[in-house]
């Protein structure tokens, strides 16, 4: 079964809201000894994209 792929358009700093809060979420999930590793992919993937500018 594929994959469904969701594509958000975001501005400057809609971007920068979004990765300030999957830092805190990530941050937390480690002080819980939770797994990282899906949010970490996922700052990974926002970071390389440029922000869109209307």
């Amino acid at each position: 079964m594929k994959e469904k792929k969701v594509y958000l358009v975001l501005d400057g700093n809609e971007k920068r809201i979004l990765m300030l809060s999957l830092v805190e979420f990530r941050n937390r999930l480690i002080q819980n000894n939770g797994d990282s590793y899906i949010v970490d992919e996922i700052i990974e993937k926002v970071s390389k994209v440029k922000a869109a500018f209307w």
